[in-house]
Parts: C-alpha cells; structure tokens; sequence
C-alpha cells in the first residue's frame, strides 16, 4: 500500500497581496485625474501630478498598519488552559462543578477533564449514532 488512507492535507489559505491597495496609487505617487484625484479643480482641468512627499509616506505607513492588523486579526486564536498535552483535553480544568440538589456548593473543588472519546454505535436501523 503505498497510498494513505483517507487522510487529506490542509489546504494552504492565499494572502490576498492586493487588499488594501486602491486604483492608481504606488510607490512612485503620481495623481491621475479621473482615477485617483478629480478631474475639475476649482473650474481648471487638471493635468497629471505628483503627492508631496510627506502625504506619501502617510499613506504608504497606512497600508502597512493594515496588513499587520489583518494579519494579527486571522491569527487570534481562543487559548484555552493547557492540559498534560497541547492537542488533547487531558487534565484540562473545568472548574467547580454545579450545584447539588439539596443546595450544596463546590467552590473549593477544581474538576479535571480525565478522558475525552467520540463514542459511536452502529445499528442496522439508523446507522452510525
């Protein structure tokens, strides 16, 4: 058998290197009427010009800080307490368990997660459940 059974590889998401960006802006900072700066300024047709520089380098900052904040944002990820193992729920603590019936606390017990199965019957009726 030189094949896996049944076992597929994760799928590598693509990074989008053009979110973020609009039409006709660059590193370069040319102003395109029609494009990326109106056409009509105070009556006059405008000609194609350049951003100063300090606006430049504004926006190109700008960008950047978004990229990162993207990325950070797809990374966050919900971290739960450790158990004896990064992957299992193996001594994970739950905490105090509810309360009794006859209105008994448990504030000082910690409930630990001993072991964790996925638990199936097969049956000719309904199948697996």
């Amino acid at each position: 058998t030189l094949f896996r059974s049944c076992k597929r590889t994760k799928r590598k998401l693509k990074k989008d290197l053009n979110r973020g960006q609009s039409l006709g802006e660059g590193r370069s900072g040319f102003l395109w009427p029609g494009l990326n700066a109106p056409v009509l300024k105070s009556g006059t047709v405008q000609s194609v010009g350049k951003r100063d520089p300090v606006q430049l380098v504004e926006m190109q900052s700008e960008l950047i800080r978004q990229r990162d904040a993207w990325d950070k944002k797809r990374k966050a990820r919900v971290k739960r307490e450790r158990g004896w193992t990064g992957r299992s729920w193996g001594g994970v603590s739950l905490g105090p368990p509810d309360p009794g019936p006859n209105g008994e606390t448990y504030e000082d017990f910690d409930s630990r997660v001993i072991e964790l199965k996925n638990v199936f019957n097969m049956n000719a009726k309904i199948g697996r459940a």
